[in-house]
């Protein structure tokens, strides 16, 4: 994919000025207790929130590089830990942002805050939806961001053991059933796909990609892994910017 133009300096301004809106209004105490059953206060500190800018910043400008301007992304089961790259693809590379997460505190929270920043300044061009993701009926996007969804252990426990590697330790969730988690999971892989044109940038987690490529079956070798990953923010999970080709 073309590397784009350097990015409007206004474009840079709005984009950092939203996201301290979005930011500031969000109550980071309050959402580490939906992280956490104890000690929630405490998960979000100052320095945490840092981290989780830095590392937002370095996948934004992954996405610079690999992008281009105006096109449009799909993103699923987003959270505070996607908030960079998704103002970052719509205020300075302006695409557009569709983005599906299931109901829950931290979504309402990020709705809320966006709305806030949006009467601020207004701005197009991220939809934040609390659903499950539809099928597409026409292929529109050329970037999927599909990262620690199939890991996630309360949509998918038994899934979560198995690709961490968990079974049977501490740290295990012992709930679920892998089979129907594999049904269900093959089900929103190919609901995900049919929005992506060819070719498209698919961001997904390392332990995620096994599956992703079980899923695509014969055409799983359209999907080019590249060699180096980012760790994504909050789980830490190897995250790969992967081609998705003819």
């Amino acid at each position: 994919m073309r590397r784009p133009q350097t990015p409007d300096a206004d474009a840079v301004g709005r984009f950092a000025r939203t996201l301290g809106a979005v930011q500031s209004e969000l109550d980071w105490q309050a959402l580490g207790h939906s992280y956490c059953e104890t000690g929630g206060e405490h998960f979000f500190s100052p320095e945490a929130v840092e981290a989780i800018q830095d590392t937002g910043l370095l996948f934004a400008s992954d996405l610079a590089d690999l992008l281009k301007p105006g096109g449009r992304s799909l993103y699923l089961g987003i959270g505070v830990a996607e908030l960079v790259p998704m103002l970052f693809e719509c205020l300075v590379l302006g695409r557009t942002v569709d983005a599906f997460t299931l109901p829950s505190d931290e979504a309402r929270a990020l709705q809320d805050a966006l709305e806030v920043a949006r009467r601020k300044e207004p701005w197009q061009g991220l939809k934040l939806q609390t659903k499950p993701c539809p099928q597409a009926t026409e292929a529109r996007a050329d970037h999927l961001w599909f990262a620690s969804v199939l890991t996630d252990p309360d949509a998918f426990p038994a899934l979560h053991d198995r690709l961490y590697g968990r079974q049977g330790t501490p740290e295990a969730t012992g709930r679920g059933n892998f089979p129907r988690e594999r049904q269900r999971a093959f089900a929103l892989i190919e609901t995900v796909w049919s929005w992506l044109r060819v070719p498209a940038l698919v961001t997904t987690s390392q332990e995620e990609l096994p599956l992703i490529q079980e899923a695509l079956g014969a055409s799983a070798g359209r999907l080019l892994i590249p060699a180096k990953a980012r760790l994504s923010a909050i789980v830490g999970d190897p995250l790969f910017h992967c081609n998705w080709g003819p």
